[in-house]
């Protein structure tokens, strides 16, 4: 759920463009209203952000404009900023709720063209692998043999997993060889570029303890009412 307030702030930040328009507010919990810090935002998948440790935020945006925010283990939103909006600045609460997944159960790794092979073809002969194949007591089977020269099952997927990120990092690794002196052509577009990212992040202008309390209240005078 999304919350917007439609009234100015005496905002000091500098205009992004003539026609833009200035968002500063929070990124809540949908249940307690608290600040989900360091939540992702992007304004048309091209410029984007983080909140700040108190889950606040402050940018510039067009009409029109798409904003995605996302926070993990929450449902992201998306918001086309009306055309009808027509003061400079507004105050912007977002509401995630939580996501059902739970994260500990998932697993992901580096895609890697031989990885799924070189896994199913490991060879783990270890003492649990023997014993669960051969169906032998644990005490008998410790008494029979002697201690194997072979790392355990985990210890040889550990390696495994090293080594497959080892591969994927030196692939994507320029050889010093290849390498030259600083390009001014390349240097200066990036030092623009990241002037201009610096805008998007948070500003002297960013929303105020009292009007946190505002979207707050609101918002849950907004659920009450429903």
């Amino acid at each position: 759920m999304i919350l917007a307030f439609f009234f100015s702030k005496d905002s000091k930040a500098q205009r992004y463009n003539l026609d833009s328009i200035f968002f500063t507010g929070a990124v809540m919990d949908q249940a307690d209203l608290k600040g989900l810090p360091y939540a992702h935002f992007r304004v048309n998948k091209e410029r984007g952000g983080t909140t700040n440790e108190y889950g606040r935020f402050s940018f510039w945006v067009n009409s029109g404009d798409t904003i995605q925010y996302s926070f993990v283990g929450y449902h992201g939103v998306q918001v086309i900023v009306s055309d009808t909006l027509q003061q400079d600045d507004y105050l912007f609460g977002v509401f995630l709720t939580k996501d059902t997944i739970a994260l500990q159960e998932v697993l992901i790794l580096p895609r890697f063209g031989d990885f799924k092979e070189a896994f199913m073809n490991a060879k783990v002969n270890t003492p649990e692998y023997v014993r669960a194949k051969n169906n032998v007591n644990s005490a008998t089977y410790e008494a029979l043999t002697q201690r194997p020269d072979k790392m355990d099952a985990k210890a040889n997927t550990d390696m495994l997993i090293k080594n497959h990120v080892s591969a994927i990092e030196n692939k994507t690794m320029i050889p010093t060889e290849m390498t030259a002196g600083v390009s001014t052509t390349r240097t200066l577009p990036e030092l623009k570029r990241l002037k201009r990212k610096r805008k998007m992040k948070i500003s002297d202008a960013i929303v105020t303890d009292d009007e946190v309390k505002i979207l707050q209240q609101m918002y849950r005078y907004g659920v009450k009412k429903e």
